[in-house]
């Protein structure tokens, strides 16, 4: 066993002294006359800050004691003139630092600039945390020292739609994605016109909204990459404009909508993973928010895109040229996550017909459906021939063991040329899919590429998947501790917000073996391990079962107008676990 280190840390001496929570909570630099800096006590009592140090250099953090006498209320502000202080506050860059009498601590750190090209634009203005306190520096027309801050954001602009990842055109070379059709579409969800002329998208993508653009009440206008390609590929004149400079990832990343002075208007921070809609990364799908008053920033407002009713019918058809084997068998597998539908499908020779239930009437009868394509079935929402089709369903790449469905070919066939047709239309995701026979001969297999729509998204429209009231959107689902022992209770926590109200959260388990399942409320008051009362994370506590018992749970939210959402979404069919165990202690590794 040769150990080798993974991490580490430096652990700094205590600075001593009690905890002092000030901040920089506004400064006023943009200005011709005097300006000042404001602290904020976000505490509950009050505070003497005489002798604790302001600085604007680094190297310098003693540049200006506070005065004696100078105490902050809880609660409550200070504010120091840059005449008062020797410090110069009208660079265009300016560094703030709080820094205890003893200079062993730096209490807290701001930057503030002031571009010289913006200054027109921003004069007279301040930068405030807002609300007093928070972890966010705003730029407000309205300076407020000693008091309350104040700034005036627009919220009703919303990031509605994003497609970043268009699925892959096999008419290109190295089957890229499709090129100049990525867009994000914004959403004006009130009841008013609103003037976004000068608004900027700067993370993500950079475009900036001309003069004179306004967005009407309850309207869409998608940005896109490339707006002839967009208006081309859905053979329509959409409301859009554009290009856009720069690219959205794949891999999933910050898009930031800002306004006039800078403040952020609204931005999505999405994933091509976890919780996130899987469609919407390469598989036709665009991320479609639900309900646009609700919290976009959770996985769990937004949807992948439906497309299914897009897509047509396709014939595919081709000569097998067999030769006998061992098995006679006929495949079919997808080479991606997808779903697809196929239908009335036969292999012929001369007058013979060698597949049963090839339109799926007598339910998936002679058919063997295995590993990831297992979750495919009979439908009858759409067919070619007769009442019925079957919807493939792949949950991931098929293969020539499990993942796959075949037929036993009845008759068997024989070496010699066969004729195999039948139909099928993509859904969603991948749409290579793949036919082959027992022993995987070359002769015999069959790609094929699934047409995928080009008007995919709904740019500059209603979304597809929207609802006028989602119900409460759930994130940050945890328990602690994370392996409990035997008997011991778990919190269960959870955020949960909703643009209606809040008025209920369950937690549902199931534990294994005889013991009986229940649910617990969660509540956001503080006293179930849950932060602070009123910041929408909520607690509640599970009973503790015995060693080795794995506990099932999922969370369940309603809203004031009676909304439920479940998280996972598709509870109980998808739940979190977790399992009672005994410690590891030091004895518990094998080293070899």
């Amino acid at each position: 066993f040769q150990p080798r280190l993974v991490s580490s840390r430096i652990e700094l001496p205590n600075p001593a002294g009690e905890p002092v929570p000030v901040v920089f909570n506004e400064c006023f630099v943009r200005t011709d006359g005097d300006g000042w800096l404001e602290l904020y006590n976000t505490g509950n009592r009050p505070l003497d800050l005489s002798g604790f140090f302001l600085s604007d250099d680094n190297n310098s953090l003693d540049k200006w004691a506070i005065p004696e006498g100078s105490t902050i209320a809880a609660g409550g502000y200070l504010v120091f003139s840059d005449s008062q202080m020797n410090l110069d506050l009208s660079a265009e860059q300016v560094s703030v630092f709080l820094t205890r009498p003893n200079l062993q601590q730096v209490l807290d750190a701001a930057h503030f600039e002031n571009p010289t090209e913006l200054a027109a634009v921003l004069n007279g203005t301040s930068d405030a945390l807002y609300p007093d306190g928070a972890d966010r520096f705003m730029v407000t027309a309205t300076p407020t020292p000693g008091a309350q801050n104040e700034v005036a954001l627009e919220e009703d602009i919303v990031i509605n739609e994003i497609m970043y990842h268009p699925p892959l055109d096999p008419q290109l070379a190295r089957r890229e994605a499709r090129q100049g059709v990525s867009f994000i579409e914004i959403y004006n969800r009130s009841e008013r016109d609103i003037d976004i002329s000068g608004f900027r998208f700067n993370r993500g993508i950079n475009y900036t909204f001309e003069p004179g653009t306004i967005l009407g009440a309850g309207r869409y206008l998608a940005v896109a990459e490339d707006p002839e390609a967009l208006n081309a590929a859905h053979s329509a004149k959409l409301l859009v404009v554009g290009p856009y400079s720069g690219s959205l990832s794949h891999k999933g990343e910050l898009i930031r909508l800002v306004d006039t002075r800078g403040n952020i208007a609204d931005e999505v921070r999405y994933y091509d993973g976890g919780n996130w809609p899987k469609w919407a990364d390469g598989g036709g799908s665009s991320l479609e928010l639900i309900d646009p008053h609700q919290d976009n920033s959770v996985p769990s407002a937004w949807a992948a895109s439906d497309e299914s009713s897009k897509s047509q019918w396709e014939e595919i058809s081709y000569n097998l040229n067999y030769s006998t084997q061992s098995e006679s068998e006929f495949q079919i597998r997808m080479l991606a996550a997808a779903e697809v539908l196929v239908d009335d499908i036969q292999v012929r020779r001369n007058n013979t017909q060698y597949i049963r239930n090839g339109s799926f009437e007598s339910n998936t009868s002679s058919w063997i459906i295995q590993g990831n394509h297992i979750q495919s079935v009979r439908t009858t929402e759409d067919s070619t021939a007769g009442n019925a089709s079957l919807k493939i369903i792949a949950t991931g790449d098929g293969d020539t063991r499990v993942n796959r469905i075949e037929t036993e070919t009845s008759p068997r066939m024989t070496s010699g040329t066969h004729q195999v047709s039948l139909q099928a239309r993509w859904l969603r995701g991948g749409n290579l899919i793949f036919f082959s026979c027992y022993s995987q001969h070359a002769q015999c297999q069959r790609p094929h590429w699934l047409q995928i729509p080009l008007n995919l998204g709904s740019p500059g429209m209603a979304n597809s998947v929207a609802e006028d009231n989602l119900g409460p959107v759930v994130s940050e689902v945890t328990h602690r501790p994370a392996v409990p022992t035997s008997g011991q209770e778990v919190t269960i926590l959870a955020r949960v917000s909703d643009s209606d109200g809040v008025a209920s959260v369950h937690a549902h388990y199931d534990p294994a073996g005889n013991n009986p399942a229940g649910e617990v409320e969660l509540f956001d008051d503080g006293g179930h391990q849950d932060g602070t009362a009123g910041d929408g994370l909520y607690g509640g506590t599970v009973p503790g079962f015995a060693n080795n018992i794995k506990v099932t749970f999922y969370i369940e939210a309603t809203d004031s107008l009676g909304a439920t959402r479940r998280e996972p979404r598709n509870a109980p069919a998808k739940t979190n676990v977790y399992q009672h165990s005994t410690p590891l202690t030091a004895n518990s590794f094998t080293y070899r």
